[in-house]
C-alpha cells in the first residue's frame, strides 16, 4: 500500500485569522495563530456558523434581541393605550380636549420607552462581531444609523414632554419608527442565515418589507390615514394600520425572544471553539 503524504496548501494559508486578522501567510504549518492562538483549522473551514463565531459577539446580540422584544412590548402597550385609553379618559374633567388625552399625555412616553430600548438594541445589535473578514458590514452600519436616529427621536420627544414646545411631526415619529426597526431586521436576516435557519431568515425580510410598505402607505395617502388610526382605528380607512399596529408588535417579539434563545445558546458552544489552544502564546 502506497504511503501518501499530506501537506498543507500554502494558498488557504492566505486566509487572514478569524479572530485577530493576522495574516497565516508565513505560517504554512502553524497549528494555531501565533497571534492569538485560535486553532487554524477554525479559520481555514470556512465555516461561519453561530457555534463557530465570536462568543462575546453572541452574548451582545442576544442582549440587543431581548432589549428589541422589550422595545416591541412597550409598542404594543402604546397601540393598547389608542385602542383602549380613551375609555379610561372619558369622564376625568382633568382632560377637556381631544388633543390632552392618551395621545398627548401618554402615548409619547411608550414611544419614547420603544424608540429608546430600540436605541440601545441596536446599538449592541451593530457592534463588530470581531471575526475577520466583515461579511455584513454594510447592514451593521445600517443598524447603527437607526440607533442614532432613534435616539435622536428619543431626545425630541423627551423634550417635548418637558417643556410643551416643538411638538415632533407623528409622520416623522412614524417614519423613523419604521425606518430604525427595518434596519434591524435587515441585520439580524443576515445572522439568520448562520443559525441557520431559512425560516427565520425570511421571516426577518417579511417584517423589514412589511415595514417599508407601511411608509410608503404613509407617504401617499398622507398622515389622515395615521391620525384616523388613532382616532378611529376600527373605520374602514384606518384599518389597515390597525392590524399591521396589533399584529406586528407580537410578531416582533415571538421572532426576538426566539433570536435571544439561540444567540445566548450558541454563545456557550461557540466558547470552546473560540478559545485559544492550551498551551498557544
Amino acid at each position: 500500500m502506497p504511503l501518501v503524504r499530506i501537506q498543507s496548501d500554502p494558498r488557504a494559508r492566505l486566509k487572514p485569522c478569524l479572530r485577530c486578522g493576522y495574516s497565516l501567510r508565513n505560517n504554512p504549518d502553524a497549528r494555531v495563530c501565533p497571534e492569538c492562538g485560535l486553532s487554524v483549522w477554525l479559520t481555514l473551514g470556512g465555516n461561519d456558523d453561530l457555534e463557530m463565531s465570536n462568543p462575546q459577539w453572541l452574548r451582545r446580540l442576544a442582549l440587543a434581541a431581548g432589549l428589541l422584544a422589550g422595545a416591541n412590548v412597550a409598542l404594543f402597550g402604546g397601540v393598547g393605550m389608542i385602542h383602549f385609553g380613551k375609555y379610561l379618559w372619558n369622564g376625568n374633567p382633568r382632560f377637556t380636549t381631544f388633543l390632552s388625552w392618551p395621545y398627548d399625555v401618554v402615548l409619547p412616553w411608550f414611544l419614547v420607552a420603544y424608540l429608546g430600548l430600540s436605541a440601545l438594541g441596536l446599538f449592541l445589535l451593530g457592534g463588530h462581531e470581531g471575526r475577520y473578514p466583515e461579511r455584513a458590514r454594510s447592514r451593521r452600519t445600517m443598524a447603527l444609523a437607526g440607533a442614532g436616529v432613534a435616539a435622536v427621536f428619543v431626545l425630541w420627544l423627551i423634550v417635548w414632554q418637558l417643556t410643551r414646545n416643538t411638538r415632533p411631526p407623528m409622520f416623522l415619529v412614524v417614519v423613523a419608527l419604521c425606518g430604525q426597526a427595518a434596519a434591524g431586521w435587515m441585520y439580524l436576516a443576515e445572522v439568520a442565515r448562520r443559525v441557520p435557519s431559512q425560516r427565520a431568515r425570511r421571516l426577518c425580510r417579511g417584517l423589514a418589507i412589511a415595514l417599508g410598505i407601511a411608509v410608503l402607505a404613509l407617504i401617499f395617502s398622507g398622515s389622515f390615514r395615521l391620525f384616523l388610526a388613532l382616532v378611529n382605528p376600527w373605520s374602514r380607512f384606518a384599518l389597515g394600520w390597525t392590524l399591521f399596529l396589533l399584529i406586528y408588535p407580537p410578531l416582533a417579539v415571538g421572532l426576538l425572544a426566539y433570536f435571544a434563545r439561540t444567540f445566548h445558546k450558541a454563545s456557550q458552544a461557540a466558547r470552546r471553539n473560540w478559545e485559544p489552544e492550551p498551551g498557544a502564546t
